[in-house]
């Protein structure tokens, strides 16, 4: 959910004259694995030979690299320095542009592409995702091709839109707008007094959150219902603690999903009214993950075919547990934060306890996304924490609570 804006030179300096097309070389189309961490989609590659981890990011345009001393490692040399503002970040940040970057995902796809390297690494993402991540790919990267991300089978399909057209007949097509590469759809939200709204919302698989809000954009959309402070999801920011609520339905085209996990999020890094023509909020990963999603940047369309997950209900921490992954390995845990009047606070959690054991099994065998999958469980269940604070080992048992739900908003 970085969503990068370049505010000084022209974006089509930076992307230059190739085109995603020099994936396919003589195919028609390639097959691109992908893991799924956290809800992010992480790609591994080879950026000038050297073995990286990058997340694919429909809400940014440009390729980004996080880290300055790889590109120093490798030699990079810069031709400007630019300036770049992120949707969550109140601060400009600064990076380098960098030409004829040669990325390879398998021995037969490769290409050139032009990237940005950032001056500092401001992502917080290594600790909340538990694994390195170098860099995100943005839309542009893809430029002219179509894309078909299969969630289920854990794989990225480039088509040559002319060549090999895929076969739509099972998808369905959303009313979609592309500005910079970054695809929007039209959808509405109705809150469970009947209220409805029309909203613009950008398709963003560099969010883990099923639905973001910007209620600061338009002082008149509908906020959801039993708001409360939470652990919301993984960005490219890092982790996200906000205001959550529910919504009642959201929709667009044939497709309706009921009781969505929303997060509100001010829309802070341009104006208002700047902000009014551009988006609503965010569709994640959490949401298009019920989908096989083929977005078409050639003809600027997105198709979506519905799976098995389609109906499955929304799932969110009910402990209120913030937790980093440390050391080498990423295999060292501690709560970076904890949320107010949630199960943790309130079983004695303090921020820098160290997790030994999850319902007594130890974190040497467990990877964050497990134990973060296990604080996901239904309400009521009680789990066993045990932590070392300040060189004492303690055991904590935190009863999962729905902090969503209406009859734990009645009962405050």
């Amino acid at each position: 959910m970085l969503c990068v804006v370049l505010l000084s030179g022209r974006a089509d300096s930076l992307i230059g004259q190739r085109t995603g097309l020099d994936l396919l070389g003589q195919k028609s189309r390639v097959d691109i694995p992908f893991e799924i961490h956290n809800g992010l989609i992480l790609i591994k590659l080879k950026m000038n030979g050297i073995n990286l981890n990058f997340l694919y990011d429909t809400g940014a345009e440009n390729t980004i690299l996080f880290k300055r001393e790889i590109a120093v490692v490798l030699g990079m040399k810069s031709s400007r320095r630019v300036r770049l503002i992120g949707s969550s970040l109140n601060n400009y940040i600064y990076g380098y542009i960098v030409h004829n970057v040669f990325f390879q995902f398998q021995p037969n796809v490769s290409r050139f592409d032009n990237i940005i390297v950032l001056e500092e690494n401001i992502f917080d993402l290594q600790q909340v995702l538990g694994l390195h991540v170098d860099g995100l790919i943005g839309g542009s990267f893809f430029r002219n091709t179509g894309i078909k991300i299969d969630y289920k089978k854990q794989v990225i399909t480039i088509y040559h839109p002319s060549k090999n057209k895929m076969n739509l007949d099972d998808y369905t097509e959303i009313p979609a707008q592309f500005q910079d590469h970054k695809p929007y759809i039209q959808a509405y939200i109705e809150k469970h007094d009947g209220t409805t709204q029309n909203i613009r919302l950008l398709v963003d698989t560099g969010s883990s959150i099923p639905l973001i809000l910007h209620a600061n954009v338009d002082s008149s959309l509908i906020a959801p219902d039993h708001l409360t402070k939470g652990h919301i999801g993984v960005g490219i920011s890092g982790a996200l603690i906000g205001t959550v609520g529910i919504v009642k339905k959201i929709g667009f085209s044939d497709f309706t999903f009921g009781e969505v996990i929303t997060s509100l999020q001010d829309f802070d890094y341009i104006t208002q009214e700047e902000a009014s023509k551009t988006r609503n909020g965010i569709i994640g990963n959490d949401m298009l993950n019920r989908f096989t999603v083929y977005i078409d940047y050639s003809r600027n369309q997105i198709f979506l075919k519905p799976g098995k997950r389609y109906n499955k209900s929304f799932s969110y921490d009910k402990s209120g547990l913030i937790i980093s992954a440390v050391g080498l390995d990423f295999n060292q845990y501690f709560i970076q934060a904890v949320v107010p009047d949630s199960p943790a606070e309130k079983a004695g959690l303090l921020s820098g306890d160290e997790i030994l054991s999850v319902n007594s099994v130890s974190t040497s065998f467990l990877s964050l996304n497990q134990i973060q999958r296990t604080l996901k469980r239904k309400e009521g269940t009680t789990i066993r924490i045990k932590i070392s604070r300040k060189g004492k080992k303690q055991k904590f048992y935190v009863v999962l609570e729905d902090m969503l739900s209406k009859t734990n908003a009645e009962k405050e």
